[in-house]
């Protein structure tokens, strides 16, 4: 099977191989002003009104294609990795990284094609924005955004300050507006 993810700015190419595994094969930028009228293949529409945002899923069977266990595993990744990456395209990393934590099966190989689909930037957003809210490195090792960083955690902080350092805009949540 072969599967694309067609978002307003990039066009991600995964494709299955012999052991069912999902490969990134390629990712390509557009620039599409309204979702694409697509023909081939079957196609997953998803349309995320609060963020004024689509992704289109299409699925092409190749011709080797057989029954596989990691089938509907790698559907389902698809599928939230619309999601993920809809959301953390607009800003929104907190929102992203529950669903990373939440949806994505706890293999590093799909934490890695995730990281590969948004970047190294991105990436670190969503592990900063969505573990440091509750801060502490028993969450950081317990958690599955772990994968997103590289650091160990004792160089967590470091690397949080030189990256929110360089960071322009940091879209963040706000609890409360005053202190005791």
């Amino acid at each position: 099977m072969n599967y694309e993810l067609v978002t307003p700015k990039k066009t991600f190419t995964f494709k299955e191989t012999l052991s069912g595994a999902l490969d990134l094969v390629d990712i390509k930028k557009v620039e599409y002003s309204a979702p694409p009228v697509l023909t081939e293949g079957s196609v997953l529409v998803f349309n995320y009104e609060e963020i004024n945002s689509w992704t289109r899923l299409i699925i092409k069977p190749s011709q080797r294609s057989v029954k596989n266990q990691l089938r509907a595993q790698n559907l389902q990744f698809l599928v939230q990795c619309a999601k993920i990456y809809s959301f953390a395209s607009s800003g929104i990393y907190f929102k992203a990284g529950t669903w990373v934590e939440h949806t994505i099966p706890k293999n590093p190989h799909y934490i890695a094609l995730i990281r590969a689909m948004l970047g190294e930037d991105v990436a670190r957003g969503i592990f900063f924005e969505y573990t440091l809210g509750a801060f502490s490195l028993e969450k950081v090792d317990a958690s599955n955004i772990r994968g997103f960083i590289s650091p160990f955690p004792d160089q967590i902080e470091r690397t949080a300050r030189e990256w929110f350092a360089q960071q322009r805009t940091i879209y963040t949540r706000v609890v409360g507006f005053g202190f005791r």
